[in-house]
């Protein structure tokens, strides 16, 4: 699916090897924090609380577990 199509503030996996990010932008984890769509890139946060920003094109899975309290990802 399609980052643009999934609801804000939900955690996501990034299905691409090298998504499309700002040039200033860290690289984000496999599994980040879905804030919401900011333009045509998204503001998100990785599993340690840096900010990220993934283009709203990118192909992402929307994970089962949605809040950070109980969310435990295993690879």
């Amino acid at each position: 699916m399609k980052l643009y199509k999934c609801p804000a503030k939900t955690w996501i996996k990034v299905l691409e090897e090298n998504p499309k990010i700002p040039m200033d932008s860290p690289t984000p984890d496999k599994v980040v924090f879905f804030s919401h769509l900011d333009g045509m890139y998204s503001v998100c946060e990785n599993g340690d609380g840096t900010m990220v920003h993934l283009a709203g094109w990118t192909e992402v899975e929307l994970l089962e577990k949605q809040t950070d309290e109980d969310y435990e990802y295993k690879e």
